[in-house]
Order: structure tokens, then sequence, then C-alpha cells
């Protein structure tokens, strides 16, 4: 076993890509890596996003037991919602686990790890609020290298449609990024070291359908990151294995399915006029961006119930409409349209809360939720299962499933389910489901590129089996495999097991620590009595 560990994310990264890169030989030291280690495909959280997913890896268990099962979390009342952040975290993490066995962390970009949890360095995600990223703030004195520090590369570049410069930004975003991980990688003590690439999401965000035929371009910036992947295994100490994994993978869709339109439709959900900004709230840094470049347009078009109603009745000028605003207006008029329509949510039983934001399934119980509806225990479960019913039975302009299968929040999360979750969760299909108003058609013929739930996992050194390939892991064993490799013994609570990647497998040892500690516990007890 080892004494150190390195873990690499890749965010967003999948074999589906990263196969016909190795293929090309763009990324040699990757491929030096999986010859001498283990690999799988790994599969993310229900729903395969980076709050949740990265989350999992940080705790060892499913979202129901950690608490962050999306970017946003519901709070009393299904029109708030705050902000995930790592003081919803219900459970220990891995990094605090290692602390109290007097093991050092160093975590850079590890998402949902601001506010920072302990005092060893710690350079926090996208997810950070506010301007200051470095904990402790003095590192920035002790290196300069962390004043130059990005969160995001400059997001008016994509939104412009600059895909070159948007690539060389990464590129620099990540040059500053590893200037920093080599100075604390070098001056700073640690037993485990993590460091997130997150240009892999962005960049696949941007354009996944092009990198799968090598892009030129963009190839660029895959091989910087094999570079770097280089580096992590010559400066690996002899006493240390390498974990690369991702929190999920990418897909690329050919149709939209506009999910609360159909709830609509269905009698489910109602909608009535309001401001655009309550139907959306931020989660990112990059959100933050798109946001103030078109808070900073001159002029300002609100698009109401009404004008929606107009454009619906010819599909031909809706869709111009709809194309004319994300390829013209969008990235090149002065002009910012909004469209004025939210849910009504004293009338509305099962939504999306807020639009492309959040992706699961919230019923509208007025036992958990101010403006909910008065359910009973019956009701709600009668609802639940036609909605389930109905959702599995619908199909696409192609006459297949919108979803493969719908998923109560008792099958996703097991005998743990928190109060105040998404009540009902779908498979990733071949259709990516919005929750928006600003089409009156239910499907959508559009490209995008988006996360689907199959991620990648790698394994080297000393003590790793060579050229070997392990079947579908869950992103849970990850954390097991780690504790494990450091000799720490495993919470009862974790839903994962070790992997078998060890030359020499020893026996794997457990505690009886509780899931949610006594802090938290008393916390959580706190503001129920408040609200």
């Amino acid at each position: 076993m080892a004494n150190k560990a390195v873990i690499i994310g890749l965010d967003g990264a999948t074999w589906q890509l990263f196969d016909t890169l190795l293929a090309a030989g763009i990324m040699p030291n990757l491929q030096r890596i999986i010859r001498g280690g283990t690999r799988a495909v790994l599969r993310s959280t229900m729903p395969p996003y980076t709050a949740p997913a990265w989350t999992t890896f940080a705790t060892g268990v499913n979202p129901g037991k950690h608490g962050c099962y999306d970017f946003l979390l519901p709070t009393d009342n299904l029109e708030n919602f705050d902000l995930c952040n790592s003081n919803h975290i219900r459970t220990a993490t891995i990094y605090e686990l290692l602390h109290q066995a007097g093991k050092r962390s160093i975590l850079i970009n590890l998402p949902n790890s601001y506010p920072p949890k302990l005092s060893s360095p710690t350079i926090t995600d996208m997810l950070t609020v506010g301007d200051n990223c470095v904990f402790p703030e003095t590192l920035k004195a002790r290196y300069p290298e962390l004043r130059r520090y990005r969160l995001a590369p400059d997001e008016s570049l994509q939104v412009k449609g600059k895909l070159t410069e948007y690539i060389d930004d990464i590129i620099a975003v990540e040059r500053d990024h590893m200037a920093v991980v080599k100075t604390l990688w070098q001056h700073e003590p640690w037993d485990m070291f993590f460091y997130l690439f997150s240009s892999t999401d962005w960049i696949s965000h941007a354009m996944f359908n092009q990198l799968l035929e090598l892009h030129p371009k963009a190839m660029e910036l895959f091989k910087f990151i094999d570079d770097q992947l280089g580096w992590f295994c010559d400066q690996l100490p002899p006493d240390a294995n390498l974990y690369i994994l991702s929190d999920h993978g990418f897909k690329v869709y050919h149709h939209t399915f506009y999910f609360n339109k159909w709830l609509e439709q269905q009698g489910y959900l109602v909608t009535r006029p309001a401001a655009a900004d309550s139907f959306h709230q931020n989660i990112s840094k990059q959100d933050d961006q798109r946001s103030s470049l078109q808070q900073h347009k001159r002029w300002h078009i609100g698009i109401n119930q009404t004008t929606l109603h107009w454009l619906s009745q010819v599909k031909p000028i809706e869709r111009a409409a709809r194309w004319l605003y994300h390829h013209v207006a969008k990235p090149f008029l002065p002009i910012r349209f909004s469209l004025d329509v939210t849910i009504d949510f004293s009338k509305t039983k099962v939504c999306f809360p807020k639009g492309r934001t959040m992706t699961a399934i919230y019923i509208n119980d007025g036992r958990k939720y101010r403006h909910g509806q008065p359910f009973t225990e019956a009701d709600y479960l009668q609802l639940r299962a036609a909605v389930a019913k109905k959702l599995a039975a619908v199909k696409g302009p192609d006459g297949q499933p919108v979803t493969p299968r719908v998923y109560t929040k008792e099958e996703i999360y097991g005998t743990t389910v928190p109060e105040r979750c998404p009540d009902l969760f779908y498979e990733f299909g071949d259709y990516w489901f919005v929750g928006q108003f600003h089409s009156s058609e239910l499907f959508v013929k559009e490209l995008s590129n988006k996360h689907d739930p199959f991620g990648m996992f790698v394994a080297y050194g000393p003590t790793i089996k060579a050229g070997a390939q392990l079947p579908e892991q869950p992103i849970a064993a990850v954390t097991a495999t780690v504790l494990h490799d450091l000799q720490q013994p495993l919470p009862q609570y974790f839903d994962a097991k070790v992997m078998d990647i060890f030359t020499q497998p020893q026996p794997v040892r457990y505690s009886n620590r509780a899931l949610v500690n006594e802090h938290q516990a008393v916390t959580e007890l706190i503001n129920e009595l408040v609200v």
C-alpha cells in the first residue's frame, strides 16, 4: 500500500473521446500511465453533474447521504434555492478523515470545497462566492503565482464565437493553474494532493462534437494536458500512487425535450408573468460572466406570454426567431432579450424549479414547501407514480422514448432520503431535457454538448496492477480505494467497495463512524426549528 496519493481530475472526461485521442497518438503520457496501470469506466451520480458527483468522490456516499444533490438546493420554498457549498455536506470528507489521521491534503480546484473545511492549502473552485479562492490568503504573499490564478476563462470569447481565442485562453488559465500546482507540490508538505483540470469540461461544452473529429486547435489543449500528466507521473514520489478520474462523461445530443412545457400541457404546471431573473439563478463564475455581458447591453426587450403565444402560432417564425436570438442577437447585438415568464408555484404540482439550471424533478408538496399543494401521502405517491408512468411513455419525433427509465428518490438514494430532494429522476437517453419556456414545441432538433453518466478512471503506481481493466465502477469506489490505499479504515456507511487494483491486496478495515457527526446534526436541527 502507499503512503501518499495524487488525485488528478479531468472534469467531464469520457473514454469515448480519450480513446480516440490515444489512438491518434495525441496523449502518449496518458497511454504510458494506462499501460502501467488499471483503467475502468466510472459511473457518475444521478444526475451526473459536477456538484453531486465530486461531492460523492469527496465523501464516498451518494447525494442522498451527503446532501448535495444538485448545484442548487431547495429551501422551504421551491422558488428559492441555496447555492450548494461545502457547508451543505452532511458527512465527513476524505480530506477531513485524513486530517484526523494526521495526514495533510492540498486541494486545488476541488468542486464544492468552498468555504474550506481545513486550514491546509485550499484553492476553491467555480462555486466560490466572492473574489477570493485562495485559502489561507497568506499564500498569495508567499507564492506570487497565486496572484494570476483565475477560476475560469473569458466566457465572452465563447459567446461571441471566437473559438480560437477561447481555446487559447483556456490553455492560458491551465498554464497559470499548473504554475501554482508545481509550486505547492514542491514547497508545501502533503500526503494527498488533488488537482482538477476544469478545461476538459469547458471545451467539451463548447465543442464536444468537434473534439470527436480531433479539431486541430482543440488538440493543443489536450497535448498540454498530456504534458502535465507526464509531469505528475515523472514527479510521483516512490511511495505514492496516482489516480486519474472524471466526475461524468459527455455526449452529443441532437434533440431537446422541453420538459416543463410538457408538464404544462399535462396540467401539472402553471406559468405566470415575472421578471426573467426569477426563473434563473447563477451557479458559477462562468454564469456570472455571461450575466454581466448581457446586463451591460444598451437596450432591453422583455418578451411576455402574449408575445410568446403570438410567435407560437406560426412555427417557422418562432424557429427563425429562436435561431436569430442564439446566433445573432445574443453574441453580437447591443440588445438584451429576456423571457418574462416563470412558474406559478401556488398552482403547480410538478416541475423543474429553475429552468436550465436544474434537471431533476420536484413535486411541489405542501408538507415540505410553502406555496405547495395540500397533498396527503397517498396523494403524493399517486401523483408521483402517474408522472413517472406518463414520462416513461413519452416518445420523440424519431419514435424513441425520451428516457430509458424513470426512478423514484428511494431507488436512487436507498434508505437515506433527505426530506427536500428531487422526487423523480430520469435516465439519460438521446434527448436533452430542459426547463425553459422559450419554445411552444415539445421537441426541437438542435445539437448540444452535455453530460452523460459515463466517466473514466485510471490508477497507476508502484502497488497498482499493470495493464488491467475493471468492469464499470461507481465514482464512490474511488474514495474507498484511495482511503484504503492510504491505510485508513473505511466508514461502514460508504456506498462502494475497494476496487481490485492492487498487486498485493490487504484486508479492508472498517470504522463505526457515524454518517452525520454531532455538530452537523445539531446545526440541521437548529435550522429546522428556525424555519
